[in-house]
């Protein structure tokens, strides 16, 4: 099931949702969008993000983000219509 979207990298963001298995315990799995390499994290979806705004990441996807967005601006936050209004 799709949650998330890095705009500009094309990564996805899914839970990997299994019959049987509660909420709490999906895996979080990121896909690049562009290919066929995959991640799992065996962790909720605000933990996988809490490291990825933290900087305290291993995945992949994230170990440039520093050269993307400057790491004082990682916490902001900015309304949708700041956003769309751009």
């Amino acid at each position: 099931m799709p949650w998330g979207y890095v705009e500009g990298a094309g990564h996805f963001h899914y839970w990997l949702v299994r019959p049987g298995v509660e909420l709490e315990d999906w895996t979080v799995i990121l896909n690049e969008g562009r290919g066929p390499l995959w991640e799992a994290y065996p962790a909720s979806y605000s933990q996988v993000l809490l490291e990825v705004v933290a900087g305290t990441t291993t995945s992949f996807y994230f170990t440039d983000l520093d050269d993307i967005v400057d790491p004082a601006d990682r916490t902001l936050f900015s309304p949708n219509s700041q956003i769309l209004s751009q």
